[in-house]
């Protein structure tokens, strides 16, 4: 079930003509339906409900749906882009079929967690630092993969710990933040005992 080839087309937004930016659509030699499962075991946050055959979610500005034959991807600036997307893809899946046999497929997945959940955590100063214009904003860039939780320094320097470490937690079991995380956090609860 590996892919060997696959094709990729760029189209634009019918529904935003003058738009600078592309849909990609790449589509491939193998049916990879059977890896559906696998595939959304390794990406939390995402919506899979198994017999739809398909899994959506998104990631930095793209919104991303993987089917068995074909994968979709919005927001794409250039051919060079899309390629790179797709050998990302390829090699994703790949990766997938050659390790499913340490996987606990999911056979549902939803996103857990909202941008309230993470405003209702931030120190909710709306200074600025994460480059975003108020905390909201942040917690909805955040949820959209568009900004990174430690984009704010207040977070990790003025929230209780344990409103932080509830927040994290949440974070990575949605997908929405990588193992640096715990480091960070551990570094910074090292530093409070100095």
């Amino acid at each position: 079930m590996r892919i060997k080839d696959y094709k990729f087309q760029l189209i634009n937004i019918e529904c935003l003509p003058t738009s600078v930016h592309l849909n990609l659509i790449m589509n491939f030699d193998e049916d990879i339906k059977d890896m559906l499962p696998y595939i959304a075991a390794r990406l939390p946050g995402c919506t899979y409900i198994h017999g739809t055959d398909i899994i959506n979610f998104t990631e930095k500005y793209h919104i991303v749906a993987i089917k068995p034959r074909e994968i979709t991807i919005t927001r794409v600036k250039n051919e060079k882009q899309a390629r790179e997307l797709c050998e990302y893809w390829k090699d994703f899946i790949n990766e997938t079929e050659e390790v499913k046999d340490s996987i606990e497929p999911v056979y549902e997945k939803k996103v857990e967690i909202g941008p309230l959940d993470i405003y209702r955590a931030l120190p909710a100063t709306n200074c600025g630092e994460c480059g975003y214009p108020t905390c909201m904003a942040f917690a909805a860039a955040v949820i959209k993969r568009e900004a990174d939780i430690e984009n704010c320094k207040p977070f990790f320097t003025d929230t209780d710990s344990g409103v932080r470490s509830l927040l994290l937690d949440k974070l990575q079991k949605a997908g929405l933040i990588q193992l640096t995380h715990d480091r960070k956090e551990k570094e910074l609860n090292e530093g409070a005992r100095i």
